[in-house]
């Protein structure tokens, strides 16, 4: 088994799937495959690195997410791959008061918290990835 297939098996082993129902900007509501760690959730996609589709938290500021993430993080170390995402504010599937939710600028800052380079494109839009060039 490959190293990134031997990752999402362990995924999938530690996590439940959960999945999320948002409403796209077109008005259809579309399924989104998450799986549940702890206190958040992830939409993952696997190929030859992990990308992170989207993350929410199922109960703000608790610390869910960043378990999750850190998480994530020590399969990119022990399988070798590389952790990949928009870190990109949306609205949640689940509703939560505004003032719990990160802006823009929280979100960018926290995964730099957590070891992720954060970089932004030409076009403005952020890219974050793990583990940084050189690590």
């Amino acid at each position: 088994m490959s190293s990134i297939l031997a990752a999402k098996a362990e995924w999938e082993d530690i996590t439940i799937p959960y999945p999320l129902s948002n409403q796209q900007s077109c008005g259809e509501r579309v399924e989104d495959p998450f799986r549940r760690y702890g206190d958040a959730v992830a939409c993952l996609e696997w190929d030859d690195h992990c990308t992170i589709g989207k993350i929410e938290t199922l109960n703000p500021r608790s610390g869910g997410a960043t378990s999750l993430l850190l998480y994530l993080k020590s399969l990119a170390l022990k399988h070798d791959f590389l952790l990949f995402g928009n870190p990109v504010v949306y609205p949640p599937a689940t509703s939560f008061p505004a003032t719990s939710l990160l802006s823009q600028e929280e979100l960018e800052s926290w995964f730099a918290r957590l070891g992720f380079l954060v970089h932004r494109r030409s076009k403005g839009v952020p890219d974050a990835w793990y583990p940084r060039p050189g690590d």
